[in-house]
This record gives C-alpha cells, structure tokens and sequence, in this order.
C-alpha cells in the first residue's frame, strides 16, 4: 500500500507579503480625462490652475486677451482593465457614502 505522501513536483503554498510603496507626497489634481480602449479603461488625471493676476480693470483684461491657452500638468496615467475598474468605482462609492454618512451626523 502507497504513502499518503505530498507529490514532489506540488508547489508549496504560502502567503507571500507585498511590499507597498512609500506613500510619498500627494499631488493635486483637478481634472480628469477618461476613454475606453476595448477591455481597458484610460484615465488621464491632470491639474490646471488659473492664471494669476496682479492689477485690476484694465490691466486685468490686457492680460487675459493675451493668454493662449492654459497648460494641463499630467499628474498621473493609469490603464485598468473594465473588470477591475467597475470593483474600483464601486469601491469608491461605498467609501463617498461613508464620509457623507459621517458628515451629516
């Protein structure tokens, strides 16, 4: 009669630790840009801040009719697949209606 032995070759099971990166400094962002490409969705997370103004009248408006365009400053770039988005927004939903839950008390 054969040993109730484990086979050789079964890869032994563990629980391996992640490593999370250092949380660093948070960036502002206030716009973002999102498109779906098939299976994936692409967000674009950008900050824009107005242009700053010395003087009034005038002056203000001399330099508003000079201004081209604004420039966006990428923050961040991120592809998440459709499956894992839908879990993410959920996610966020759950937590949004915590922290109003919270602020309404």
């Amino acid at each position: 009669m054969a040993e109730n032995t484990p086979d050789a070759a079964a890869p032994e099971e563990r629980i391996v630790p992640i490593a999370w990166p250092d949380v660093g400094v948070a960036v502002y962002t206030n716009n973002l840009l999102a498109q779906c490409d098939g299976d994936s969705i692409r967000l674009l997370f950008t900050q824009v801040s107005p242009p700053f103004f010395i003087g009034e009248g005038p002056e203000k408006e001399k330099h508003l009719a000079n201004i081209e365009h604004i420039e966006a400053i990428k923050v961040a770039e991120l592809v998440v697949p459709l499956e894992k988005f839908r879990v993410m927004v959920k996610m966020l939903q759950d937590h949004l209606l915590q922290v109003d839950s919270r602020a309404s008390k």
